[in-house]
């Protein structure tokens, strides 16, 4: 390293310091992204008369976005505890100044950390208005033009306020920008990003036109599953020791769930969402299953870290660097901590939903093979029929419509089941039994016993018949290779492939007709053979077109 000797000392003066606001503004890509920064304000402005013990805020709060297309304006009003005039003011000539400062002086956008929030608006629209009253004063307003180096206060003009509270708005908006805002959206970032708020006595309201939207809080006691909660308190800053008041510490509120849930465990901070844990690649590189764990869909809930974590400045990961680094390992290593029993949990209902979508797939494939086997059973009746020359006569029969039974009538026809107008006797040609007697034969209802089930058993076979039953199973590698899968790729969510189709059709023909074979006693040719076993494979595979591409579990939807 250099020495140095100071010979004087250099100021940094930066020029138009408003166009260096408008290019950092440029970070926030997207107006939705924008108008989180003024709701935020808004919670922040709540934060003084919210009830710690109660959990609630001491009156109900509202917030009301107004899209105005027509105007290309959009406003956020509040009924929180508003400003007085030296905190509006430095909302334009205090950016930067530190965290600590803006808390004691209650100063807004108290939840980030230079005070640029304000100037979110810079990117999109063209002006900034922000009018604010506190209880028992008047109406002061300030304008901040993104072209000019100066703010200005003006006299606000007679209107409708609450008690207390904040009107700001987005003045001269990209007209192309606004097109692209869809209220739904907005709803749904501000249902994501301030979710854990929702859940206290406020009001978030989205008016778009004649449309309106109310956001709501995601309820996580409706999912069925196995919770993961704990409050971390204490943990490792380098070799030290760290804990905090049980109040103040880690909230680790996880679930892994039953079913399906389209919603990835998120890290928070203060109510606000920082990031999903998966995308955290600070966090991830300490873990052990990583996103196996993290990315899991049936993984869902949050971990509030509080104050003990810094935001970086776009607060989608918190801060590393130094006096910082040992506290973010430190809770980290404590959060990994409860990574087994996640992936146990996991585990737990995959298996579960892997061994109950295999039932879905062997309930659906033993009702195929039930209903081929029955056109099987009347094709080999037809043709024994017809090859009789027994003598035939006029006989009467009468038909129960309520009745489940078959009768025989006339060669390589069946009447039966409900088949006639209803109780009626109907004068058909029968054959006659070995008794010559001139009844209709009545033909008991054939049982297709042949069922289908799945194993997960190590096998060198393929398929395994015994007691009626013909066992596929999935570990043989001809199995593996075939099937699909999901991006978790487990069991639970495979999907069936064209190839899967095809070899579950060879494989369970190969089976049955051996069956069929042997239960009627038939010796058919190899050729005869060979040509009924791929019309039989084809057939199979006609039926379960509709599953291709279908992840298991959905086949409990599918129509059969």
């Amino acid at each position: 390293m250099l020495k140095k000797k100071i010979l004087d000392n250099i100021p940094i003066n930066i020029k138009n310091q408003h166009q260096l606001l408008n290019l950092l503004s440029e970070g926030y890509k997207s107006l939705s992204k924008a108008l989180m920064e003024y709701i935020d304000n808004a919670f922040d402005s709540a934060e003084d008369f919210y009830d710690d013990n109660k959990k609630i805020y001491t009156k109900d709060v509202y917030i009301n976005v107004v899209i105005d297309r027509e105007n290309n304006l959009i406003s956020i009003k509040d009924n929180c505890l508003g400003m007085d005039l030296t905190i509006l003011k430095g909302l334009a000539n205090s950016i930067n100044d530190s965290e600590k400062k803006r808390r004691e002086q209650k100063r807004a956008w108290v939840n980030g950390q230079f005070g640029l929030g304000a100037h979110a608006f810079r990117f999109f629209a063209q002006e900034l208005n922000v009018t604010s009253k506190q209880e028992n004063q008047k109406l002061i307003s300030i304008s901040i033009d993104c072209d000019s180096p100066n703010a200005e206060q003006f006299q606000s003009e007679d209107m409708e306020f609450f008690s207390s509270g904040t009107l700001v708005e987005l003045l001269k908006i990209n007209k192309y920008k606004l097109k692209h805002l869809q209220a739904e959206e907005l709803k749904q970032d501000i249902e994501t990003y301030f979710e854990m708020l929702l859940h206290r006595n406020v009001t978030i309201k989205i008016n778009d036109g004649e449309e309106e939207y109310v956001c709501k809080p995601y309820d996580y006691n409706s999912l069925v599953g196995k919770e993961i909660t704990k409050i971390i308190k204490s943990w490792k800053e380098g070799s030290m020791s760290h804990s905090v008041a049980e109040d103040k510490g880690v909230i680790v509120n996880l679930k892994v769930c039953t079913d399906k849930v389209d919603k990835p465990p998120f890290f928070a901070r203060k109510g606000r969402r920082i990031n999903y844990i998966s995308y955290l690649d600070s966090f991830i590189r300490k873990t052990t299953h990583r996103r196996k764990v993290w990315e899991n869909y049936y993984l869902t809930g949050y971990i509030e870290v509080q104050d003990n974590l810094e935001p970086v400045i776009t607060r989608d990961d918190f801060k590393a660097g130094k006096g910082y680094q040992q506290k973010r390992t430190g809770i980290y290593e404590e959060i990994v901590k409860l990574e087994d029993d996640i992936y146990s949990a996991i585990e737990t209902i995959n298996k579960d939903k892997s061994d109950q979508s295999l039932r879905n797939l062997a309930s659906r494939l033993t009702d195929i093979l039930s209903e081929l086997a029955k056109e099987e059973e009347l094709n080999l009746q037809y043709q024994g029929d017809g090859n009789k020359n027994k003598s035939k006569e006029k006989v009467k029969i009468k038909i129960d419509p309520n009745s489940e039974d078959f009768y025989k009538v006339k060669t390589g026809k069946r009447i039966g089941s409900g088949s006639s107008g209803g109780g009626h006797e109907e004068v058909v040609t029968a054959t006659p039994d070995s008794k010559s007697t001139t009844i209709g034969k009545r033909i008991e209802r054939q049982s297709h016993g042949v069922r289908i089930e799945f194993s997960t058993l190590p096998s060198d076979e393929r398929t395994h018949y015994g007691d009626g039953v013909i066992t596929i199973f999935t570990n043989h590698p001809d199995f593996v290779l075939r099937k699909g899968a999901t991006q978790q790729a487990e069991l639970g969510s495979m999907k069936i492939t064209a190839r899967l189709a095809n070899y579950l059709a060879a494989i369970i023909s190969s089976e049955f007709k051996e069956i069929f074979y042997l239960q009627k006693k038939l010796e058919p040719n190899r050729k005869s053979i060979l040509s009924e076993q791929v019309d039989f494979i084809f057939k199979l595979e006609d039926k379960m077109k509709d599953y291709i591409d279908q992840p298991l579990y959905s086949l409990g939807k599918l129509k059969k």
